[in-house]
């Protein structure tokens, strides 16, 4: 398919009309409903170890079609300390590869079980987008891959967005994320992300960062550039959608509606901010697998009768008093009526610097 091509407005368009549920199961009468997310791979799954482009090993796990044709393959990013082996992305490689795809994903360095492989610690952006791009080289290269996306939840979404900014030959053909972090400030001074700074990694900051920053030779405050990934969005040349709601308390939604504004005005980007969700993993994990299905088919494999679009996990039960809206009812989708200066009022996002050559 000619990405350059590919109408990512036409596309909103088309899936404003996907029924959505907005609501946490207790406000839509689903209460009951249990997401069956499997805790481990399946066969042909294989967790492995994988080196990146400067011989870091990390923990991976990839998932192929034993056949020659070639198809496309989907490296799926993690958010912020979490494991590939996290259930809910289990869940959506397993409806992936059922669906045609060939499948990977890892644990970030410095993070998961690539963190006992290597002392390598993580960056917050730099070397995560890095690996992720040695990863669409290395799947490039194999005979019976065609093409590689990527998708990206929360911190796997920024890293997404650093790495399509990074991607000058086009590695990567497109990339979907939910839950974009789109910046954050020098300190990790708000909100959530410092108290998981002090929760899990037990280091403030710029003491980790900072040591980070020796041992890749480089600077702290070249770090926190990496950061503000939000800045990358001009260099991007593939299609790049990235869907935020906004009562996530994880991301704020101020960042959300400044990095919408800012996505409107560049041709390959566009933000999708829905009235509900939560963050990263939505409560309608069913519309969530099946918008990136369809997604990735079009971007990927337009007229490929091999991918399939049908979500792996059941349908929510829904009562008879409420069925889920047509997904433009919760939504604000592109075109936008609000400015990047209307937007910034809200919060502004930190630092609106060219992002690191």
């Amino acid at each position: 398919m000619d990405l350059d091509a590919f109408d990512l407005d036409a596309f909103l368009a088309a899936e404003a009309t996907q029924p959505y549920d907005p609501y946490p199961p207790a406000y839509s009468g689903t209460a009951d409903y249990t997401a069956h997310l499997p805790t481990a791979y399946e066969p042909p799954f294989v967790e492995t170890v994988w080196e990146s482009f400067d011989g870091t090993p990390l923990a991976a796990v990839f998932g192929f079609h034993h056949n020659a044709a070639p198809r496309p393959a989907v490296i799926i990013l993690p958010p912020w300390l979490q494991r590939k082996t996290t259930p809910a992305l289990v869940a959506m490689a397993l409806c992936l590869h059922a669906n045609g795809y060939h499948v990977a994903s890892l644990d970030q360095r410095g993070t998961g079980i690539s963190r006992r492989l290597s002392e390598r610690p993580f960056t917050m952006g730099w070397k995560e987008a890095e690996d992720a791009l040695a990863l669409a080289a290395s799947l490039r290269q194999r005979p019976n891959v065609s093409t590689v996306g990527l998708l990206g939840f929360s911190f796997g979404a920024a890293i997404a967005t650093t790495a399509l900014g990074l991607d000058a030959q086009r590695q990567v053909s497109c990339a979907l994320g939910f839950s974009m972090w789109a910046a954050q400030d020098v300190g990790y001074r708000r909100g959530i992300a410092r108290q998981a700074w002090l929760r899990y990694v037990k280091r403030l900051p710029d003491e980790a960062l900072g040591d980070a920053a020796s041992q890749y030779g480089t600077t702290l405050a070249e770090l926190y550039q990496y950061a503000r990934h939000y800045c990358f969005l001009p260099q991007i040349s593939v299609p790049w959608l990235v869907v935020s709601a906004l009562d996530d308390h994880e991301s704020p939604p101020p960042h959300s509606i400044a990095l919408a504004a800012r996505a409107q005005a560049q041709p390959y980007t566009r933000v999708w901010l829905l009235h509900g969700g939560g963050h990263a993993f939505f409560h309608d994990l069913w519309w969530q697998e099946g918008l990136a299905l369809r997604y990735l088919r079009a971007c990927l494999g337009a007229g490929d009768d091999r991918l399939g679009t049908t979500p792996r996990l059941a349908r929510k039960a829904y009562p008879d008093l409420y069925q889920p809206p047509p997904a433009g009812a919760s939504s604000f989708a592109p075109p936008l009526r609000f400015t990047v200066e209307e937007a910034d009022l809200l919060l502004p996002l930190p630092g609106d610097a060219a992002p690191p050559a």
